[in-house]
């Protein structure tokens, strides 16, 4: 049974990457539009670099290819772990340049940083499973 939720979790979790990889190719003027409409917290992206959405869109396509396959989880899950610590700052930094607090970008900070912590879980599963409940006497 453990199993089992273990796949269904590691599907439902990975799902979120593979749409954000399929919209990305589905509406990539929308995804260019959006890329290029802001300025990140100070970094403002190029007009000559928005290609490298296409990058991006392929590889959240593999990592989560490989971490729902499970045979390369632990890279599938490395790759996402990799592409949260450089998103997450950039898109989703809470603190704003007048240093007021944006709520909605605090939830979404929030949001990657507990992904970020599912994608270490399935790329370095726990290798024991602890049991809560009484102690056997002996």
């Amino acid at each position: 049974m453990a199993h089992l939720f273990n796949i269904i979790g590691r599907v439902a979790f990975i799902c979120l990457f593979l749409a954000s990889a399929f919209n990305q190719y589905s509406d990539f003027e929308g995804a260019v539009g959006y890329a290029a409409s802001g300025n990140w917290h100070g970094i403002q992206i190029a007009p000559e670099h928005l290609p490298y959405l296409v990058g991006t869109g392929t590889f959240l396509a593999a990592a989560g290819s490989l971490a729902i396959l499970g045979g390369g989880n632990w890279c599938g899950g490395l790759m996402i772990a990799a592409f949260l610590v450089g998103v997450t700052p950039v898109m989703h930094w809470p603190i704003g340049a007048d240093g007021n607090m944006d709520q909605a970008q605090m939830i979404n900070f929030m949001k990657n940083l507990s992904m970020f912590g599912a994608a270490l879980m399935i790329a370095y599963p726990p290798t024991k499973v602890v049991k809560v409940g009484k102690a056997k006497k002996e």
